[in-house]
């Protein structure tokens, strides 16, 4: 079995393959590269393909198909592959030779049966022009060098996103959640990337600048797919004129269904000119030339025509104003930020590149502390305050919208997680259903929803547990008042009933109306009373007597609890 597998899509790529063919063969015989042809027609980028399948047929795969798009073909590439593990890599990238060498004795380092599900590694925009390379790095959130779970993953900055670029998936993970990309689609990096993310279970982080992703290229994926549409092709001095695009998103696959003329339809009811075009199921974007124009109000106009013509829940994002066709991978990158705005506001239609002025987040709300708190709450099955600390969490991400989609669904699967794992009140696999439930969720609202479910019945599960738990707080009440006057405790009496100390204090509570500390308070100073109606023992005797080491201390309770001192009381009692 070869370890690493390399799909490469092809689509007219003749003029630039063959580097990135180069830099992936560095790998020998330890990977396999799948070069799939998406039906090129206007170069040689078939024949390239068949040639270094010839020079190096124990490595090299030359698969033709008909034009599928980006998606289709990683589709196919994923069906030839038969690597341990998996990666992408577009025709006009490459990868670094270094960087690649450590990535493989990495993957080669792996014990068979314990390899990561996923492995990211840096990657770098190569920017035609740019001085400075930007790398993507995540050595912020992730542990470097080691195997880890969710619950490892640290705080993602708002410019960090997993992009198809950083990762490496285990091949049979890919095929065991069947992942499908779909067909003629322009943009599949995301669904590539946060599909297979709930089957994941453990991770491996390599801090080394794997990818190298090139932005420039005048014939560039990106642009071509923008400057030719429906056979109509605009040159640069064409593509000037535009300076503002608006993305559209539906809920559903909304543009395979629509009508050939919709961008006529959309542009009599905006009585406005634009450049339509399909992104593909659920998105198209519109680019407009008007400089000093409000599109804020246009998408917003635009939403209402969509809204009222068509049975579909649509978001719109606006970017800010460009100049000239080098902007618009940079562009497209900046709508899908912004679109991500409507998984804190679902109800919200209508987004910009505005930056939002986000509300300080309070040092007592941070995740680190407020997980502890909820994880202290549900080991002591104290349900208040655990509601209490996961409204502290609500409060925090409905008024931050800072973090990213996959970050928020990472946090909230935690509570979840605690629930079940500290006290299995279900079997695991309904621990997997429900964080697959909570990672598929679009928007915060759901994400909310499923959580407050899980704590729900975590408390119902606590309710009924109480039937059985009776006898262990008779045994407990029993032993206190045999041994008042001894040094009690909470972990001591949970001990005695083989019982956690979290656990007993819940169930105590539930049972008596107040918690096992007071109980045992309430039950001294009874027999304090006793003491001090029916002998003259003096205070300190009597303080020793029902387990007081401090009489002064005593004497404090006492007051704290009647109203009146133990000599005040005697007295009264005496006459």
């Amino acid at each position: 079995m070869k370890l690493l597998s390399f799909a490469i899509p092809c689509y007219n790529s003749a003029d630039y393959m063959e580097k990135c063919i180069k830099s992936v063969l560095i790998g020998g015989e330890d990977v396999e590269v799948i070069i799939v042809d998406d039906g090129s027609t206007k170069d040689d980028t078939a024949e390239i393909a068949d040639r270094y399948a010839k020079m190096y047929p124990t490595i090299v795969k030359a698969v033709h198909q008909e034009n599928g798009g980006h998606g289709q073909a990683v589709n196919t590439g994923l069906a030839h592959a038969t690597g341990k593990f998996f990666k992408v890599v577009d025709s006009d990238d490459w990868v670094d030779a270094r960087s690649y060498k450590k990535i493989l004795t990495t993957l080669k380092s792996f014990v068979e049966g314990e390899e990561p599900d996923m492995v990211i590694a840096n990657y770098v925009y190569d920017k035609v022009g740019a001085k400075r390379k930007k790398v993507i790095h995540y050595d912020n959130v992730f542990p470097v060098e080691q195997m880890f779970g969710w619950d490892d993953i640290g705080k993602f900055k708002i410019d960090q996103y997993i992009l198809m670029h950083s990762v490496i998936y285990r091949t049979q993970l890919l095929k065991d959640c069947a992942l499908q990309l779909p067909k003629h689609t322009f943009y599949v990096d995301n669904i590539f990337v946060f599909e297979p993310l709930p089957y994941v279970k453990n991770m491996y982080y390599i801090n080394t600048n794997f990818y190298r992703y090139f932005i420039g290229r005048e014939d560039q994926s990106v642009n071509e797919e923008v400057l030719k549409k429906a056979g109509e092709i605009l040159d640069e001095s064409n593509w000037e004129q535009w300076h503002c695009a608006i993305l559209i998103e539906s809920d559903k696959a909304f543009f395979d269904n629509v009508p050939d003329n919709i961008d006529e339809e959309l542009m009599q009811g905006l009585h406005r000119n634009f450049f339509y075009l399909n992104l593909n199921t659920r998105q198209s974007v519109l680019f407009f030339s008007d400089v000093y124009c409000d599109y804020q109000l246009v998408a917003k106009h635009l939403y209402d025509i969509l809204k009222q013509n068509y049975s579909a829940s649509f978001h719109l994002a606006v970017s800010s104003r460009f100049e000239g066709h080098e902007a618009l991978p940079e562009i497209m990158s900046q709508l899908e930020q912004t679109m991500e705005e409507k998984f804190y506001h679902p109800d919200v239609h209508v987004f910009n590149n505005e930056a939002s002025d986000s509300q300080p987040v309070n040092a007592e709300t941070q995740d680190s502390r407020l997980m502890e708190k909820i994880s202290e709450d549900i080991s002591r099955k104290d349900v208040e305050q655990l509601k209490k600390h996961f409204e502290c969490l609500v409060k925090k991400y409905e008024n931050d919208t800072r973090f990213s989609a996959m970050y928020v669904k990472f946090v909230f699967s935690n509570v979840i997680q605690e629930l079940f794992q500290e006290n299995q009140f279900s079997e695991e696999r309904k621990l997997d259903h429900e964080v697959e439930r909570l990672y598929s969720c679009t928007n915060l609202k759901q994400i909310l929803a499923i959580t407050q479910e899980n704590i729900k019945e975590y408390e119902e599960f606590l309710e009924r547990s109480m039937s059985d738990s009776r006898d262990e707080v008779a045994s407990v009440k029993n032993y206190i008042y045999q041994h008042y006057e001894e040094d009690l405790n909470l972990e001591m009496l949970a001990e005695k009933v083989y019982l956690s100390s979290g656990y007993l204090s819940f169930i105590f509570k539930k049972e008596t109306g107040m918690n096992l500390n007071r109980f045992i308070r309430v039950f001294r100073m009874e027999k304090a009373k006793e003491l001090l109606e029916n002998t003259t023992m003096k205070n300190y005797e009597i303080a020793e007597r029902v387990g007081f080491a401090d009489a002064h201390y005593f004497g404090i309770s006492f007051k704290k609890m009647t109203g009146c001192t133990p000599t005040e009381y005697a007295r009264e009692k005496r006459k």
